[in-house]
C-alpha cells in the first residue's frame, strides 16, 4: 500500500445507495425534461401549423371576390336589408346567388342574423332606471 490509499476511510453506513439515489433522481428528472421538452415542442408545431391554416382560410377570402355578378364587399355593404323587402328583388336573387356560393359572406349573413346575447351593452338598462330608488 502506498501513501494515498491509506487516507481514504470507509463511507459511513449507507453513504452509497443515498448516492446512488440522488445520481438515479437526477436522471429521471432529467428524462422528464427532455420528455416534455419534446412534447411542448410537437405542441407548438402542431399550433402554429393550425393558426397557418386558419391564416390562409382567411387570407384566401378578398373582398373583391365575386359572385353572381357581385363582389363580396357589394354583398356586405347591402347584407343587413337582404331579406326584409327593402332590396329590389333582382338584387335579392343576385346576393341569394352570392351566398349560396360565398362561405365567408353566408357566415357573416348568419351572424347578422342571431340576435344579440342578453349581456349585450344594448340590454343594459338606461342610468336614470339603474339608479331609481
Amino acid at each position: 500500500m502506498n501513501a494515498k490509499d491509506e487516507q481514504w476511510d470507509a463511507c459511513p453506513q449507507g453513504t452509497l445507495p443515498r448516492m446512488l439515489q440522488a445520481v438515479e433522481e437526477t436522471h429521471r428528472r432529467r428524462n422528464i425534461h427532455r420528455v416534455t421538452s419534446v412534447f411542448a415542442g410537437v405542441l407548438l408545431a402542431a399550433a402554429t401549423v393550425w393558426f397557418g391554416v386558419q391564416v390562409a382560410a382567411y387570407s384566401s377570402h378578398r373582398s373583391q371576390d365575386t359572385y353572381a355578378d357581385l363582389t363580396c364587399a357589394e354583398v356586405q355593404n347591402v347584407l343587413k336589408q337582404y331579406g326584409h323587402g327593402v332590396l329590389a328583388a333582382k338584387l335579392e336573387e343576385r346576393i341569394g346567388a352570392h351566398l349560396r356560393r360565398c362561405r365567408h359572406c353566408e357566415a357573416m349573413r348568419q351572424k347578422l342574423q342571431q340576435p344579440p346575447s342578453h349581456h349585450s351593452w344594448r340590454t343594459l338598462p338606461s342610468p336614470e332606471v339603474a339608479m331609481a330608488p
